[in-house]
């Protein structure tokens, strides 16, 4: 506790919201980049050597590419309000898509001669809500429970999400271009252009774990707001399901959920939660070992980054569409529809009678495609983006 404490007061003394001439040990760097992100990692010691998100690690990494490709770097902090650059950028890149973007309109404005990206890290705001929305009303029919909805947008909906893209040049959208998130952008006639997140170099896979995971075991790590994340459906798909078992990771912040499903957990042996859950940590190694399957039915993600954690271990995913994630001939996509239960029901059915020989197949193939989910990755599918948008503006960026 007392470390905690120490680490806030530390935080708070160094927090920073205007960082400026970074150029990763570079000289003579003519041309100026503005990210609108966090400056988290600059001032926080800790974070990213204890991998906290793979955020800071990822805004730091961008900017390396930068200073390579020419440019000094300035961050700016999402909480920044009253920020005005100066128009001497020749780039700028931020957030858009969230709540965090709300004032990519107003920088971007002050940057008529900059090429401006949005970095999407969900799918487009207002489907998005639309399908949060959506999630937990099915929540409040099935439990009374009218629950507050976490994790939608308000401040980039609308007219205001309309002012971001008229600005933007470029999407660049975590996921996999044909797969979900990337594709809600189409429709704006921009550039889109995907990224890899760059998972945890923290989780490995263990060749033995493929002797002692259980079929019948499924592991359902997740983040803030579990009803948003479907955590709800598989809690009661599960209880439908006595001889399958399901362990649910992650933070206990949204309090309707266990309201709702307090009682069913505790009353259900074949249910468990382990809370929030460190990746790299000896419990979450144990969990690797003891499930074969990563199970998760969000309402919307742009990748769903604890899945493909998971995924580096060689647990098989189990997923639906809106997860984001291309699973390719070695997962199961559950079908979408008006009956999740039953959809999720079918899918835990028929994961649990592969025989072991499919299941290691099926683990290994995992293992293998989930290396796109890597530190490496996110640094080659950045770089090329980022040559691309370079090569498409040449003359911009040469001029003066």
């Amino acid at each position: 506790m007392f470390a905690t404490l120490g680490r806030k007061v530390i935080g708070r003394l160094r927090r920073r919201r205007f960082i400026q001439h970074l150029t990763g040990g570079f000289e003579d760097l003519n041309r100026k980049a503005l990210i609108y992100y966090k400056t988290d990692p600059y001032w926080d010691p800790w974070a990213i050597s204890e991998y906290s998100h793979t955020n800071n690690w990822e805004i730091v990494q961008l900017q390396r590419i930068l200073n390579r490709l020419g440019f000094s770097v300035d961050v700016i902090d999402r909480n920044c309000e009253g920020f005005v650059p100066r128009n001497d950028y020749s780039l700028f890149m931020g957030l858009g898509a969230g709540n965090s973007g709300k004032h990519f309109s107003r920088i971007a404005e002050a940057l008529p001669d900059a090429v401006k990206i949005m970095l999407a890290m969900g799918p487009a705001p207002d489907l998005s809500n639309e399908l949060v929305v959506n999630q937990y009303a099915r929540f409040a029919q099935r439990t009374g429970i009218d629950a507050p909805p976490m994790r939608t947008v308000e401040h980039v909906i609308g007219d205001e999400f309309a002012r971001i893209m008229d600005h933007t040049d470029y999407v660049f959208a975590f996921g996999e271009a044909h797969c979900f998130s990337a594709k809600t952008y189409i429709p704006f006639g921009k550039p889109v252009l995907p990224l890899y997140p760059a998972i945890s170099p923290q989780v490995g896979f263990e060749i033995d774990w493929m002797k002692s995971r259980k079929l019948n075991n499924f592991l359902c790590f997740a983040g803030n707001g579990f009803i948003c994340k479907g955590v709800d459906l598989l809690v009661e798909a599960f209880s439908q399901m006595p001889d399958m078992n399901l362990t649910i990771c992650g933070p206990k912040t949204e309090q309707s959920f266990f309201t709702a499903y307090k009682e069913v957990i505790a009353d259900s042996p074949n249910i468990s939660f382990a809370g929030f859950v460190t990746v790299g940590t000896p419990l979450f190694r144990e969990l690797c070992a003891q499930n074969a399957y990563v199970i998760f039915h969000p309402s919307k993600e742009a990748c769903a980054t604890s899945v493909a954690t998971c995924m580096r271990g060689g647990l098989v995913p189990v997923l639906n569409y809106e997860a984001g994630i291309d699973i390719k001939d070695y997962g199961y996509l559950i079908e979408g529809g008006d009956d999740p239960l039953s959809a999720i029901c079918d899918a835990v059915t028929w994961a649990s009678n592969l025989d072991r020989d499919q299941y290691v197949a099926r683990s290994l193939r995992t293992f293998a495609d989930s290396q796109k989910y890597s530190q490496e990755s996110f640094t080659t599918s950045m770089t090329k983006n980022l040559v691309q948008v370079v090569e498409d503006n040449f003359h911009r960026f040469s001029r003066g």
